[in-house]
């Protein structure tokens, strides 16, 4: 469908230009169409200007219809239903239907399609002939197969007759679910007949019954055993068998309940809202005093100061978090490799702002990104180029995914900035380029398009346009001795 689309606008355009696209040559009608056609260059060894390849860029309808083309990488959209991408050097091909409802990727390995990740497609091995097929209706189809390895292969439906692996559990089988099903981790296979209500435990050195909700018991020689009444009120646990001290979990909810082993103690009074727990694997203790709102933890890599939802503060494997008056503020930090990221949200998403700055080099400009939801972003990559936007309601939600950016990024642009603040240069445009202003260290050039108003002045030249020369003033040249020309109902006069 995409390549259709750009072959019969492509011609659409040609027709109505009464001409080829030549090299280098430029059909701005912006907002309503723009084509642009030009070939990159660079400096070889030898000093000599060589051709690198040839770019293409299309659009139609304002944000609407889109494409970009070079020799090795293709992008085509029709916002705001598709994107897609084609990766000449890699051969990968990638399809994205209003995402991320829908979403196909090719790559010479591995053919893949899933709407919405709850139906799923996929062939791997494709480049070494060991093809694994798999399909997924969630949770009503399982297909899975696997020519080398039988064992691995599975199909299933939900819930009337089947089998699944490596979802949740090793294993899962299943007839007239819930009249009977199986869950298998390990060596250990739990049997519901119906399911929850009568469970049984199999396994070597295992057995147990279990009569949901109301009494059970199952063991496991030299590991656990594991008793319950009255589920989940009063129950008691033993496992770690096999390790100097076992940990016992017991509870009679919600009264109490306890952990102790040999490397945790934990006690809860009134569950879940008063307790203490100590975890010497950690060097952690941790006081609740009216969990989850209330509470204080301290060790060697874990902070915690709770007094939601007026402040909140956490330290946890080198993310620091703090909240004021939840969810209303909240700041987070922490470090990824070389880099330092700062966040700041208010009410999540309202405000969002994030920093990145280099740990190694604090000289380095950061980079940072704002988002005022759903007004503005504005971006910089802390190497001198910024941008802005005016409106942005999807970018906060997903910074990180390239196909909603460029889908739906562009459709809210009603006004986008960027400039460089090493060069000095800049670019503003109105309403998908109607109108467009630019400018350099030197020279400015403002327009209104189709071809209503054009004012470009800088050193070398000089340009006045109403209608494209029905009323007009050029100059080539310095202001001294440049060649004037006056534009009257379209003709050309020297002045």
């Amino acid at each position: 469908m995409g390549h259709a689309w750009k072959i019969g606008w492509r011609g659409l355009i040609c027709l109505l230009l009464l001409s080829a696209v030549a090299q280098g040559v430029t059909f701005d009608w912006s907002p309503i169409f723009f084509l642009e056609e030009e070939t990159l260059t660079e400096l070889n060894a030898d000093g000599e200007t060589i051709e690198t390849e040839q770019t293409t860029h299309f659009r139609a309808l304002g944000p609407i219809f889109e494409e970009r083309n070079s020799e090795t990488k293709n992008m085509a959209t029709m916002r705001p239903l598709f994107i897609q991408y084609e990766d000449k050097e890699t051969d990968v091909f990638q399809y994205y239907f209003v995402p991320p409802f829908f979403v196909h990727y090719r790559d010479p390995n591995l053919v893949r399609w899933e709407i919405y990740t709850f139906i799923q497609r996929r062939r791997t091995g494709i480049s070494h002939d060991n093809v694994i097929e798999t399909f997924l209706v969630v949770p009503f189809i399982w297909f899975h197969y696997e020519p080398d390895h039988p064992e691995r292969s599975y199909y299933g439906i939900f819930p009337i007759y089947g089998e699944m692996q490596e979802f949740m559990f090793d294993k899962s089988t299943w007839a007239l679910w819930p009249l009977y099903w199986t869950i298998t981790t390990g060596e250990l296979t739990r049997m519901g007949t119906p399911w929850p209500f009568v469970q049984t435990l199999h396994g070597p050195g295992t057995g147990g019954l279990l009569l949901w909700p109301i009494i059970g018991h199952w063991w496991q020689e030299g590991r656990m055993d594991y008793q319950f009444l009255f589920w989940p009120f009063i129950y008691r646990k033993v496992d770690q068998l096999d390790r100097p001290i076992p940990r016992v979990r017991e509870g009679f909810l919600p009264f109490w309940a306890t952990e102790h082993g040999e490397f945790v103690d934990d006690v809860t009074i009134l569950f879940p809202f008063f307790g203490w727990k100590e975890d010497r694997t950690k060097n952690y203790s941790e006081e609740r005093y009216f969990y989850p709102f209330f509470m204080q933890g301290r060790g060697d890599n874990h902070y915690i100061n709770r007094w939601a939802p007026f402040y909140t503060h956490s330290i946890v494997t080198g993310v620091d978090k703090t909240w004021y008056l939840w969810p209303m503020l909240r700041y987070r930090t922490q470090r990824e490799k070389d880099l330092i990221i700062a966040r700041t949200q208010f009410c999540y998403f309202l405000y969002w702002n994030e920093t990145q700055r280099s740990a190694s080099n604090p000289n380095l400009a950061e980079a940072h990104e704002t988002h005022i939801w759903p007004f503005i972003s504005e971006y910089d990559n802390g190497a001198g180029l910024k941008q802005a936007q005016l409106f942005s309601p999807f970018e906060v939600f997903y910074p990180h995914s390239q196909s909603v950016r460029d889908l739906y990024t562009p459709l809210f642009a009603f006004w986008r900035s960027t400039w460089h603040t090493d060069t000095g240069e800049s670019r503003q445009s109105f309403l998908w380029d109607f109108m467009v202003e630019e400018k350099t260290s030197d020279s400015t050039r403002f327009e209104i398009n189709p071809f209503f108003l054009v004012h470009d002045v800088a050193p070398d030249h000089a340009e006045f346009s109403l209608g494209r020369g029905l009323l007009g003033y050029k100059r080539e040249g310095t202001f001294e001795d440049g060649a004037e020309t006056l534009q009257l109902l379209w003709f050309d006069i020297d002045l």
